[in-house]
């Protein structure tokens, strides 16, 4: 996770000095202000301007204040989850502190998804392989799951 940090002074003079800062080199935002004050140490009370992003949801970048990715870093930490994983249910438009709770697990395919909540609630204890072979996994996702769950990319959530 990455910021490019200059200053509004500078780009309103035509320049777009300053450097790519690395988040996680980082304990907390103020720490974070603190390496941006000391790199634009040139300005008497430089006021900062994020020009540039990566490896983050865009939800979470502000052109002006760092704060929202110190608060996704810090989620994601907590979590404990898997970045793709925890990136997929903020895509799902979930809130930071819903992820973790919501989150299902990581399937190949909605269908696959369907079969496995299947199993794992005991509903096909009792079927003949011959009549399970005959379930439509897909139709069971798009005409019941889908609107309890959302899949994003190989990940299952539970809609809040």
């Amino acid at each position: 996770m990455k910021l490019y940090v200059g200053t509004y002074a500078k780009y309103n003079n035509g320049s777009i000095a300053g450097r790519w800062m690395d988040v996680e080199d980082y304990a907390d935002a103020d720490d974070f202000y603190a390496a941006c004050r000391e790199l634009h140490s040139d300005e008497h009370d430089p006021e900062f301007m994020f020009q540039d992003y990566e490896g983050f949801p865009s939800e979470f970048y502000c052109e002006c204040d760092a704060r929202p990715v110190f608060e996704y870093k810090e989620a994601l930490n907590h979590s404990g989850m898997d970045k793709a994983a925890f990136d997929a249910g903020i895509a799902c438009g979930l809130n930071l502190d819903q992820i973790e709770d919501c989150y299902c697990g990581e399937y190949n395919s909605p269908e696959d998804f369907a079969e496995t909540l299947c199993e794992d609630c005991g509903d096909l204890a009792n079927v003949p392989d011959m009549l399970r072979d005959c379930i439509d996994w897909s139709l069971l996702w798009q005409k019941y799951l889908r609107f309890d769950y959302t899949y994003h990319e190989g990940y299952v959530f539970r809609d809040n």
